[in-house]
């Protein structure tokens, strides 16, 4: 260290850098450059993972509280498109008089963050429609293995009554008809006041 100090310092009196210097200065130029991409990299892979966690998240918690799987699937998604905002608003498109990008990396990263949230959203969500369509499914499996088993009042047509229906007929009717009214007759007439 005192050695790059001694040297900064000789530097600094003569107007001229030595070679060995400017080539130590590149190496630290390029080391650093290097270290920034790499923390970039992470720090836009933590915002983009954060985002997804907190889609997922959105989506099941929303389909617990009792919301329609669309309309869970869209919050769980807003929660995505954060990171694709971010990057979108980083490429620098322009619209002036002609459309204009200036990093078109950062709008390629904008559509894969889109991409991403939306396969996330609708993997949570499906999920929640498969649990749906198994609890319908099995819903109706329960209303038959019941219907199956449950004690059923006996059918009239095993008892033999629609037998004596059909062999007396409409004359049967009149019959039966008949008896009724006579009784009545009977009961109105009969009284004793």
């Amino acid at each position: 260290m005192l050695e790059l100090e001694e040297e900064i310092e000789t530097q600094e009196v003569s107007s001229t850098l030595s070679p060995v210097y400017l080539e130590y200065l590149k190496r630290c130029e390029s080391d650093y450059l290097a270290n920034c991409k790499f923390l970039d990299f992470l720090s836009q892979t933590g915002i983009a993972a954060t985002a997804n966690a907190a889609n997922y998240c959105t989506v099941l918690l929303a389909c617990e509280i009792g919301i329609s799987w669309f309309s869970s699937f869209s919050l769980g998604f807003g929660f995505g498109l954060i990171p694709a905002a971010y990057y979108l608003s980083k490429s620098g498109i322009g619209f002036r008089e002609s459309v204009t990008v200036d990093d078109l990396g950062d709008l390629i990263k904008s559509a894969l963050c889109v991409v991403g949230a939306g396969g996330v959203a609708w993997n949570a969500a499906g999920e929640k429609r498969f649990l749906i369509k198994f609890t319908e499914e099995g819903r109706n499996d329960s209303a038959k293995i019941i219907a199956e088993y449950e004690v059923k009042p006996p059918d009239l047509n095993n008892l033999g009554i629609d037998k004596l229906i059909k062999m007396f007929g409409n004359t049967g009717n009149l019959l039966v008809v008949g008896l009724v009214l006579l009784l009545l007759w009977r009961f109105v007439f009969n009284r004793r006041y």
